[in-house]
Parts: C-alpha cells; structure tokens; sequence
C-alpha cells in the first residue's frame, strides 16, 4: 500500500490538561509516515511546555506558537507550512483509535473520487457512547453537520477552496468548510472500522455559543453560500426547523441590505414556515403562538422583528 505523508494538525488552546491524550494517539498510530503539527493558539496555560515535551519524545511532532486567532486560523497557519499528501485536523481534547489514519488513507488511496474520508464517532468524558449521525448527503450535510472535525482530506483540495474560514470566530467551521469543499461534487466515506472519540466537557467553545452569535453564524453560512441555500424556497418538500429560513432572511438583512427584493422574498418565507410550523400546534392567536415557541426555547423575542406588521 501506497504510505504518503499525512500532516496531522492539532490546535490547541488552554489544552494542556487533555493535550497529551490527543498527542498519544496520533503516537500510537499504526500507519508510521505521518508529522503533526501543534498550534498553541495564544493559551494562557502550560500547552507551550507540553507541546515541547512531545517534541522531544518524537521528531515527527512539530510546534508552533501563535496570538490567538481562532481555530480558523490556527489550522490555516499550521496547514500551510504542512509537508503532507493528506491533512487530518484534531483538536487538541480529542483522540483518534491507532488504526485511524491507516484505515483512512486505505479508502482515500483507493478511491480518487473520494474528497473526505472520517471514522465512526464515539463520545467520552462526561457522556460516553457512540456518536450517532446522520448519514453523508450533501442535501442532509447543509441542513446540519454530521462530519466531525477529524476528516482526512487531500491538501490540494484544501488550497483550492481556500482553507478554512476566519471569520468563522465564534464556532461551526469545521461544518462551513465542509460545505465549500464538498457542493461542488466529491464522494465522503464514513469507515466503521476506525474511532474518533470526542470529549464531551461541561463547558466548552459550543456550550459558550448564545443564540443570537449561533443565528448570525447561520447567516453568513447562508449569506456565502446563498445559491445553494436558496434553492430550498421553492422546494417544499424539504422540511426545515424554522431556524432556517429565519437565517436566511437574517442573511439577506445584514449582507444584502440593498437587495430589496431579495428581503422581501425571504422575510416572506420565513412568514410562511413560521405560520405553517405554529399551525400544527393549534395557536391561532399571535400571543399563545409566541408565548409557546419561547418557552420550549424554539423562539427568541429578537425574531419578532421579522413578523411584526
């Protein structure tokens, strides 16, 4: 079998505790030909001193340093310096079983067509169990992520969608970059022979998210990619949660203010979908409607902006 080098890239950022989980995992790897690269993305703890320790347990481990920036940019940095056929990302909490990158690179070198190759999901820490998802289509991918951030993906398909996106400070990059690489065709494989196991912590970077940053997120999403997104209105057999189209026209307000038109059509939709989800309820009155969707945490008082009359 072909063994080309896969740079494994691991940003880490106030990681030191779970750091050395994530590192002796890609040690232990059964496939040998690979580096990983450790991004200290600004932390204010030891993860300097930890990443220098594995250096020196291993000359494939490579650190860099960086002022916090984010994710984005922290793999951006760390991939562009990378020397691999291959990327795989890791976040700096999780771990991967030591078939991982041999059981990936098999199917990735077998099949051209394939652009991302990823490992059954497995939670642990304070929830343990198997990580259901949903199965790969790109219809299901752009209505909600089922790849998790440890994909392994060639890195000339990286560079030519441009890595991954910056401004996507706040969270949902790995599901964004997803998106851009793969809505122009490519095949995706799930291998069930090999782990990727992914800490479950009481507080986190996606516990911290609140509801308006999560909606403006959503936004640029759509806002990016609003030619595939948009292609939903007229498609009504596809069923959206209403925080769908309630993006999209929170898309269209912020980043098309001008389009008129486009505002007017997509406040519509959201109209319509909102009445269509709340009917099925039996509110007919506007204050019972609003009064239910907020208190089961389905509606938030700053979209009420977008139905007042």
């Amino acid at each position: 079998m072909q063994t080309p080098l896969v740079s494994v890239i691991v940003p880490a950022y106030n990681q030191a505790e779970y750091l050395p989980d994530a590192l002796a995992s890609v040690l232990n790897q059964t496939y040998s030909n690979w580096e990983c690269i450790i991004v200290n993305d600004g932390s204010s703890d030891h993860t300097s001193q930890v990443a220098e320790e594995w250096c020196r347990k291993d000359h494939r481990f490579r650190f860099i340093s960086l002022q916090n920036g984010g994710v984005s940019n922290a793999r951006n940095t760390a991939i562009s310096i990378a020397s691999g056929f291959y990327i795989l990302p890791l976040d700096g909490d999780d771990k991967i079983s030591d078939n991982y990158i041999d059981e990936l690179v098999k199917i990735m070198n077998e099949r051209p067509d394939v652009k991302v190759c990823y490992g059954q999901g497995e939670k642990f820490g304070i929830v343990s169990g198997v990580w259901n998802v949903a199965e790969y289509s790109l219809e299901n991918l752009i209505l909600s992520n089922m790849i998790h951030c440890s994909g392994l993906f060639r890195k000339t398909d990286f560079d030519a969608v441009g890595g991954y996106d910056i401004k996507m400070h706040d969270g949902l990059e790995d599901w964004e970059f997803w998106i851009n690489l793969l809505k122009n065709g490519g095949k995706v494989v799930k291998s069930d022979a090999a782990r990727f196991y992914y800490r479950v912590k009481d507080v986190s970077r996606m516990t911290k998210i609140s509801r308006g940053q999560r909606y403006r997120l959503l936004a640029y999403i759509y806002y990016k990619h609003s030619e595939l997104y948009e292609s939903f209105i007229n498609d009504e057999s596809k069923r959206l949660s209403i925080d769908f189209p309630y993006s999209f026209w929170l898309s269209a307000k912020i980043y098309f203010k001008d389009d008129l038109q486009r505002k007017a059509r997509l406040k519509k939709y959201y109209t319509f979908k909102l009445r269509k989800e709340l009917s099925g309820y039996g509110f007919l009155q506007r204050k019972k409607m609003f009064f239910h969707w907020f208190r089961i945490g389905k509606l938030d008082f700053s979209l009420l902006d977008v139905i007042k009359k």
